[in-house]
């Protein structure tokens, strides 16, 4: 059942992005032609058309992501986190108001390199997006636990969260925010719960309101059992 709820939403995600990116097309041409003609209430119409095509657009975009995460078996190479996190912030390209701290020593896991790049951008871009403090900060970090695994984290000085909400997060389209504070479409996290799972490891958050932030994922040193 689960691969044929992931073929469908794979299916239904692709075939929805051709008729989107020929609406937004269509709602980009018109706000070039028409700039100097509408105005008021017809000007709000279209802004508001251009926002919800985007919002579907994402939605789909994430959705698509979902899908296709462990669709295919890609090989577990030995990758040297330090190095990835740095390409993973590179093409982030974050605003000048983010600051990213992180040790210059890292270690070296076999693991499936698309995956955890997916789980990184993730948290970074959480870490982000819901944080309105001057500057945001994020901080990385890593921990040995035992000897087969690690455990790697994710901090910010974010809006942070009450602790109910530590679970739902990670749920499909859980959202403790509107579109209007912060935009996204509830997927994320779940698209980085799924992830970490085909890695064989776990994640957990531990959070308070106004204080932050901070996203725990346990990593397995080499391949291990994949949790469902």
């Amino acid at each position: 059942a689960n691969v044929e709820l992931a073929e469908y939403a794979y299916a239904a995600s692709h075939d929805l992005k051709t008729p989107l990116r020929a609406i937004h097309n269509y709602v980009t041409f018109l706000q070039h032609d028409l700039v100097k003609v509408v105005s008021g209430e017809q000007k709000t119409y279209l802004e508001g058309l251009s926002r919800a095509v985007r919002q579907s657009e994402a939605l789909v975009n994430d959705l698509l992501a979902l899908s296709q995460v462990g669709s295919k078996d890609r090989p577990h190479v030995p990758l040297d986190l330090g190095a990835l996190l740095h390409e993973v912030v590179a093409a982030l390209s974050l605003p000048a108001n983010v600051v990213i701290d992180k040790p210059s020593a890292w270690p070296t896991v076999t693991t499936e390199r698309t995956l955890l790049w997916q789980i990184f951008q993730n948290l970074i871009l959480n870490a982000v997006k819901f944080n309105r403090a001057s500057p945001k900060r994020v901080w990385l970090g890593w921990r040995p636990l035992g000897d087969m695994h690690y455990e790697i984290f994710v901090r910010d000085n974010g809006i942070g969260m009450n602790p109910q909400y530590h679970e739902r997060i990670f749920r499909m389209f859980q959202r403790l925010h509107t579109t209007q504070e912060f935009e996204g479409t509830g997927i994320g996290l779940a698209i980085v719960k799924k992830a970490v799972g085909k890695l064989g490891g776990t994640i957990r958050v531990e959070s308070t309101v106004d204080r932050g932030s901070t996203f725990w994922l346990t990593l397995p040193v080499a391949p291990d059992k994949e949790i469902v």
